[in-house]
């Protein structure tokens, strides 16, 4: 049998002793414990939505077909926003017409005059759009129009300004 030297003998220790070091080092590592805490927050999604009428209808008469309401939704927040729907009201005429009503215009999809008696002043439209900050969407489709009453004179609304109110929700 042969002998083994120290210098081996001295490195076969060395080995050891590390490989039982960093053997409790690691036991070490992996049992620890601890603990922690932390929270973020949402943002509360402020709403900053411009609704802007991109053109002003005119030719508005009796009999005559509706005309086109066009605009856009425009998100100015820093986080997205969901606009699910467009309402639109007809709230009155400028002032300088004051026999003449919003019930002398009516809202519609359809390109069919309109009459007084079936003439709404009130139309919810989908959007159902995600805009990003900054970006904007066009106006769902509708119309205004002059709802004629025949039965009556409605010259006081000849050149009258119906007022119309956007919201979105």
């Amino acid at each position: 049998m042969s002998k083994i030297s120290k210098k081996a003998k001295f490195v076969v220790a060395g080995a050891v002793a590390l490989t039982m070091i960093g053997g409790g080092v690691a036991f070490a590592y992996w049992s620890t414990t601890g603990e922690g805490s932390g929270s973020a927050t949402s943002s509360n999604g402020a709403s900053d939505l411009t609704i802007s009428q991109t053109n002003a209808p005119s030719g508005l008469a009796p009999s005559v077909a509706p005309v086109d309401v066009t605009g856009s939704i425009t998100n100015n927040a820093p986080n997205s926003a969901y606009v699910n729907q467009l309402t639109v009201e007809i709230t009155g005429v400028d002032a300088g017409h004051p026999g003449c009503s919003a019930a002398d215009f009516g809202l519609t999809t359809g390109s069919s005059p309109l009459s007084k008696l079936g003439a709404t002043q009130t139309l919810t439209r989908p959007v159902t759009t995600e805009l990003a900050s900054g970006g904007s969407v066009s106006f769902p489709a509708f119309k205004i129009g002059f709802a004629n009453d025949p039965s009556a004179s409605q010259d006081a609304c000849k050149g009258a300004l119906p007022q119309l109110k956007f919201t979105t929700n």
